[in-house]
């Protein structure tokens, strides 16, 4: 859940929900977490594209980003956490199949859609 996230991230950075910068990808399938995100109180920033660095500014001191929320293709996700993990960063995602045909090809590797991986 959003909210608990926020709260937790909040809570590890000595903040309050509403000094928290969230970044997302400005895509239409994003619309909802957005109005999640800004009912906490939260703010967003949103980007074009760069989701890897969008990613990694939420990493880095300074950056005026403290988290990023979305969707986004797997290689992105990917090349996301071999950054973070490189930096001593954490992400958390879960598979997010686009279609019946990509959802079955991932249960039919033996992949639990609903686990959370972590690095």
């Amino acid at each position: 859940p959003i909210k608990q996230n926020l709260h937790l991230v909040a809570k590890a950075k000595g903040k309050k929900i509403n000094q928290l910068t969230v970044c997302v990808l400005d895509r239409p399938r994003h619309n909802g977490i957005i109005e999640e995100i800004r009912a906490t109180g939260a703010r967003t920033r949103m980007i074009l594209d760069g989701d890897v660095a969008g990613a990694i500014a939420a990493c880095r001191e300074n950056s005026g980003i403290d988290l990023m929320l979305g969707t986004g293709g797997t290689p992105e996700g990917i090349v996301a956490a071999c950054a973070i993990k490189a930096t001593g960063g954490i992400i958390q995602g879960r598979l997010a199949p686009t279609d019946d045909a990509e959802r079955q090809k991932a249960l039919d590797a033996g992949h639990d859609l609903e686990a959370v991986l972590t690095t």
